[in-house]
């Protein structure tokens, strides 16, 4: 007498596949309908719980963008200052032209005057 062949297993739960049971098949493997379906539910929650992450990450990052361009950061220039005016506060150095906020104290400021400061 020629021996059954064995019952083909899901993949996800590894429980038999019986004849008459839901399943589908997935390029070359079959598998439970209700066990790929549970996968896809598993896998939608992960995907909703990583984009809720990466959505509060992306608030944080505009809510501290914003703070730092409000505050103003501390800028490092190195350079000949080639273009000043006290009475605007414009200042040029090397190819950079910027305004000097009112809270930085312009001193001694000339043109031809090496920067190697912060400000």
């Amino acid at each position: 007498m020629p021996e059954a062949e064995p019952e083909p297993a899901c993949p996800l739960c590894s429980k038999p596949i019986r004849a008459g049971m839901g399943t589908a098949r997935v390029g070359d493997t079959l598998a439970h309908t209700r066990c790929l379906a549970g996968q896809t539910r598993l896998r939608s929650v992960e995907l909703e719980e990583r984009a809720a992450e990466l959505v509060r990450r992306a608030m944080r990052a505009t809510a501290e963008s914003a703070q730092l361009l409000t505050e103003g950061t501390p800028v490092v220039l190195t350079g000949g200052l080639t273009a000043f005016d006290a009475a605007t506060r414009r200042v040029k150095v090397g190819v950079i032209d910027f305004t000097v906020p009112d809270d930085v104290p312009l001193g001694d400021l000339r043109l031809g005057c090496p920067i190697r400061d912060s400000c």
